[in-house]
């Protein structure tokens, strides 16, 4: 009888340890499913656009209050935190100029309102003077997705491979 009873006490303690976890099962209409399927959707159309540099199908997909910045960016090019739609796209259209992306993918993240793309980035920068390649260098862009509109977009990548690139001798004219 006290093995019996000990035994019904395991099993309730086991199933009040997992009660929490089962009223959290997957519900498709819950918000997190719901954001989540809207991240994945516009937070891929803005990656794409935004690795084509198509700055007129990036436009319509991000908010008013859009930032932009790029952290690891920083040491090599200066600040680059900005601020408003308006000043995110000046930003692109003036400073990707004679530039071309590439990116493969190597992991897609879609979790709530959020949207993660990790990669290879292949650049070429063609300046008046010098064309610029780079090559594998790593990538990691976060988007966050907030009403159907892209609110913040994060760059965080590894540098050295551009800056190996520069560091190369002009090719002689």
């Amino acid at each position: 009888m006290a093995k019996t009873i000990q035994s019904l006490w395991f099993y309730l303690s086991v199933s009040m340890c997992a009660l929490p976890f089962c009223t959290f099962a997957a519900n498709p209409a819950d918000p997190y499913f719901a954001a989540t399927e809207q991240s994945k959707q516009v937070g891929t159309e803005y990656f794409q656009a935004y690795i084509k540099m198509d700055w007129t199908a990036l436009a319509p997909l991000m908010a008013e209050e859009n930032s932009f910045d790029d952290q690891t960016a920083h040491l090599v090019f200066g600040p680059m935190l900005k601020q408003g739609k308006a000043q995110v796209l000046q930003h692109f259209t003036e400073n990707y100029v004679g530039l071309t992306m590439q990116f493969t993918t190597s992991r897609q993240l879609f979790a709530g309102n959020m949207a993660l793309f990790e990669g290879e980035l292949n650049w070429t920068l063609q300046q008046p003077k010098r064309k610029i390649v780079t090559q594998k260098m790593p990538m990691v862009i976060v988007l966050k997705i907030e009403h159907g509109k892209v609110t913040e977009h994060r760059d965080y990548a590894d540098y050295q491979p551009f800056i190996k690139a520069m560091q190369q001798p002009a090719p002689a004219s």
